[in-house]
């Protein structure tokens, strides 16, 4: 029986302890498998594409039924790391047509992989276990943690124009949101997590007053958009 990533990354996540966690990783270890989590933790393994993620006809049949395995278009990954003689426009052609074989939680999983952000969709995955189980690799606490400045100390991100959130309640799972996932790109900082957006529709709302507030330079404060959105759905 086929299982797709994130299946698997949803038992992992579900794991009571570090030691079934480690354990499940490499019960699911193929060199599919740990090459996408390879790419998820490394942030120096980019992908040959334009920034923002690319609008996709979202797979819509049955699980099982005639979609692709992230583990089976794992193949084609040579064509998006590698430099080649692809044109950019092909190569992004490229991986839209793969996002749209994939069943909607793979391809949604692809794109955060790509993005280095998997951790928002499977929070209790520790990196610290991924290392350990699938290369024998110890570190004393995770790199992707943010350090609380010191005492007084402002980070570059901080200013009163702005709000810096590092942390998102789990159960407003972004996930929820499928409705507006596809105007949305969730960009990283060193301090915190904002959304900013590549697509004119979103900037318009934004700069209309449809959303409630107004953005910054920076993006949106992502909890003031969960919040909104939680209010509006549920």
């Amino acid at each position: 029986m086929n299982y797709l990533i994130t299946e698997k990354l949803s038992r992992i996540n579900n794991a009571r302890n570090d030691e079934e966690q480690i354990n499940l990783l490499q019960q699911y270890r193929t060199p599919a498998f740990a090459g996408l989590l390879k790419i998820n933790y490394n942030p120096e393994i980019n992908f040959l594409l334009p920034e923002g993620d690319p609008p996709y006809r979202k797979f819509d049949k049955p699980l099982g039924i005639e979609h692709s395995y992230l583990e089976v278009e794992y193949r084609n990954f040579g064509y998006f790391l590698e430099e080649n003689n692809m044109s950019p426009m092909k190569r992004e052609q490229l991986f839209i047509d793969v996002l749209e074989r994939l069943y909607p939680t793979e391809a949604e999983a692809l794109i955060a992989i790509r993005n280095h952000s998997l951790k928002a969709l499977f929070p209790n995955i520790k990196k610290k276990n991924v290392l350990k189980a699938l290369w024998n690799m110890d570190i004393d606490e995770e790199e992707e943690e943010v350090k609380s400045p010191e005492p007084g100390q402002k980070t570059p991100e901080t200013g009163p124009e702005t709000e810096i959130i590092t942390t998102i309640n789990d159960s407003l799972t972004l996930a929820r949101y499928e409705e507006i996932l596809s105007e949305l790109y969730f960009a990283p900082t060193s301090a915190g997590k904002f959304i900013t957006t590549d697509l004119a529709s979103f900037k318009r709302k934004l700069a209309d007053g449809s959303y409630g507030f107004t953005s910054t330079e920076k993006g949106v404060c992502v909890l003031d958009l969960v919040k909104y959105l939680y209010q509006k759905k549920y």
